[in-house]
């Protein structure tokens, strides 16, 4: 055999490594645009095209950062790393190829890679939306809330929805995913939708893809975390109000900042606020605020998430007689709140220890939960 030559591609995407790690990591995902089909077992992967069958052992990964394969019938020394690179200065993010080939091959190599990542819009312009929803004994919660959000944001991106694309078809989709990967009946699942075509910011076509990601959550009910959680408010970059900022877009730069904003001040969630300096919402959901014997959350002209949980919340609030209101919220109102929490569709209700120096009770919060949880059994 030929000797085999190192070389280095560098694609820059406009995406977050969250959005990027789910499409380089999991056999699902690297099906959509590296081959035909992938299937794993344990750590060795199997990659065919156009009926022909190669093997490779995932060596190492880490969440966010990179995947590194071997071929399995090629020199034990070459192998093919996926890596996922920020810039220091301008937080630009770049997908970083490192392959081998022999020497007359490279540029054919190299002209592979660039078509297996050209067509997807959803690396290169963050041109793609997607929804997280939790598993419970087998089932999708709250799916048709879950199934219509996804249509509806498809449709404002102008994507072509597929015949196929019934509540059926992506519930049983998710559902098989989630199967193959876990012995459990419960977990949380992903499934981003992105634009299929070539061309700039003006695509040629707007055909779609997918990938379904799912992963193990080991507790049926939804519960409180096991901490504290402290919060504070994030001013760097402020919330847009449009329509377009209510879907769950991959363009979430702000939530990428303001989490590593938080990092770095050891806390474990902002608040983001609008261009209006209002409350908007927390990094990753809802935001509530129990005030005596009422209860406000940010309406959905703050440039909130329209939240599946938040709009479950709200309907387990008016049916057991709580005062809830959507309404403007200043931060300064923080201060005068007995409670604070968060919510999503993964982690249901999280109540909020510490706003600076404000702490918070969680006796609404508690009895939430217990609601939430008997509404889903």
């Amino acid at each position: 055999m030929s000797e085999m030559i190192k070389y280095e591609l560098e694609f820059p995407i406009k995406a977050s490594p969250y959005m990027l790690y789910q499409y380089i990591s999991s056999a699902s995902s690297l099906s959509e645009w590296f081959a035909d089909n992938v299937n794993s077992r344990g750590k060795v992967f199997s990659f065919f095209w156009d009926g022909s069958e190669e093997k490779a052992e995932l060596l190492s990964s880490k969440n966010n950062k990179f995947v590194k394969f071997k071929w399995l019938d090629n020199d034990e020394n070459s192998f093919f790393e996926i890596k996922i690179v920020v810039d220091e200065l301008t937080k630009d993010v770049s997908l970083v190829i490192t392959d081998f080939a022999e020497e007359d091959e490279i540029d054919e190599a190299k002209m592979l890679w660039e078509t297996q990542l050209s067509n997807n819009r959803g690396f290169y312009f963050g041109d793609s939306v997607f929804e997280s929803c939790r598993i419970k004994s087998n089932n999708i919660l709250f799916w048709e809330d879950h199934y219509f959000r996804l249509m509806s944001s498809m449709r404002i991106m102008r994507f072509n929805i597929p015949d196929t694309f019934t509540p059926s078809f992506l519930h049983d989709e998710i559902l098989k995913i989630h199967n193959h990967n876990s012995d459990l009946d419960h977990g949380r699942a992903r499934i981003s939708v992105f634009r299929s075509s070539s061309g700039n910011y003006n695509p040629e076509s707007n055909d779609i893809s997918y990938i379904i990601k799912t992963s193990e959550i080991h507790n049926n009910n939804y519960e409180f975390l096991n901490k504290d959680l402290r919060v504070d408010l994030y001013k760097d970059y402020l919330i847009d109000s449009q329509l377009i900022n209510r879907i769950k877009s991959n363009n979430k730069s702000i939530n990428v900042l303001a989490s590593i904003y938080a990092s770095e001040n050891d806390l474990d969630n902002c608040i983001l606020l609008n261009k209006n300096r209002m409350i908007s919402e927390f990094i990753n959901g809802n935001l509530f605020l129990v005030k005596d014997d009422l209860i406000i959350t940010p309406n959905l002209n703050s440039g909130c998430l329209d939240g599946v949980m938040r709009k479950n919340i709200i309907k387990i609030l008016n049916e057991n007689n709580f005062n809830v209101i959507e309404a403007d919220l200043k931060p300064f109102e923080i201060i005068s709140a007995n409670e604070m929490f968060m919510t999503n569709a993964v982690q249901g209700i999280q109540p909020i220890k510490y706003y600076r120096k404000k702490i918070f009770s969680n006796d609404v919060t508690s009895k939430l939960l217990s609601l939430l949880n008997t509404s889903i059994n």
